[in-house]
């Protein structure tokens, strides 16, 4: 699709994009007309995002970044930086035409490049985020793309630059010379942390609750508790994932974690159940954790609908938790309201428990 340029206000910064990834940088020029000259010279406010990884001219100094350290997450993306680069040549730079020509670039007087190359860039909405680089307290935009390999920004010699993402509010930071996150990090993602859940065999629904209700309405044709539901509820994978936020519910409270998992929550009327008998699931009170000391925490759906009535619904079930949780106890029964609000049960939905288990933090 090209390249864009653009401008930012009173900074005058300008911004050259390949519009596709983030990405590693470096540059050059070729002179017409025969002979070679020198490394054409970048302007010193100069960045750049390319779908590449940031090359490694002779002279730089490369600094490796670990797994755990180079993550960078939120709601709507993730990033995985494994390297940064300081050099005062670079190459791979865009031109205004949106291509690459792969010869030697300089920085300005005074300047060197900042490169930060990543493993894996993951840009799930683009409209969500903010991402622009600080140096030396200006800040620049930056503008996003579907993903993205690498960066390169000018700075004066021995200055660092800070990448910003700002997602849902909340600001992150990493500094792209010492390759680590700032204080501003979400801890919540660092690293990822997840229970486990009892495991059982694939695509099988390992809690199905049968129950029979009786419908005043039908009292005396024969018919009466011939209204029946069965509520079916099925996990996969075996892992609950804990999330600083989620969608519906925002971010959690200091101190807080959502403890979540997609579900398949099944609501289906039995086969001589009236036309008129309706029954709402209702989360709250059909799914709870209980924690290890004794605090009951009511489900919640973060995606999916609010209520299930006669219907699939794959949906997002959620606990609020300490952020410290090691394990609970799931509860699950499917319990509601039915319309008209006449019917009652006969034979309620059973409940029953899962226990949920510590499982050792992931690599970022």
């Amino acid at each position: 699709m090209g390249a864009m340029a653009r401008s930012s206000g009173t900074m005058g910064v300008r911004v050259l994009t390949t519009i596709g990834v983030l990405s590693a940088l470096l540059a050059g020029n070729l002179a017409c007309g025969g002979g070679a000259r020198g490394p054409a010279v970048e302007p010193a406010d100069r960045i750049q995002i390319l779908d590449q990884a940031v090359a490694a001219v002779p002279g730089s100094v490369v600094t490796p970044i670990s797994q755990a350290d180079g993550a960078l997450t939120g709601p709507h993306f993730r990033l995985k930086f494994d390297r940064s680069t300081v050099s005062g040549t670079t190459y791979g730079m865009v031109d205004s035409r949106g291509y690459t020509d792969n010869q030697p670039h300089a920085a300005a007087n005074g300047h060197e490049f900042i490169g930060l190359s990543s493993d894996t860039v993951n840009i799930y909405d683009t409209s969500k985020i903010a991402v622009s680089v600080v140096i030396d307290g200006a800040e620049r935009p930056v503008p996003v793309a579907g993903s993205a390999f690498g960066f390169v920004v000018s700075v004066p010699v021995g200055h660092t630059a800070l990448l910003k993402v700002v997602d849902e509010g909340r600001a992150q930071t990493f500094d792209m010379r010492a390759g680590r996150r700032g204080s501003d990090a979400v801890v919540g993602y660092y690293p990822p942390r997840s229970l486990a859940w009892p495991k059982h065999s694939d695509n099988a629904d390992f809690y199905v609750s049968r129950a029979t209700c009786d419908d005043p309405s039908t009292a005396g044709t024969g018919l009466k508790d011939a209204c029946g539901f069965e509520v079916s509820f099925s996990l996969f994978g075996g892992t609950i994932d804990l999330q600083p936020w989620l969608p519906r519910l925002g971010w959690a409270p200091p101190g807080r974690i959502w403890v979540s998992t997609t579900a398949f929550i099944d609501v289906d009327p039995g086969l001589h159940t009236l036309m008129d008998v309706t029954f709402t699931l209702d989360p709250a009170k059909s799914f709870t954790l209980t924690l290890p000391d004794g605090t009951v925490s009511p489900g919640r759906i973060a995606e999916g609908a609010d209520h299930m009535v006669h219907q699939p619904q794959g949906a997002t079930l959620a606990f609020d938790a300490p952020d410290s949780i090691t394990g609970g106890v799931v509860t699950v029964q499917g319990l509601g309201t039915f319309t008209p609000s006449g019917v009652t049960w006969v034979k309620a939905p059973e409940a029953k428990q899962f226990q949920l288990t510590a499982k050792e933090p992931t690599a970022s």
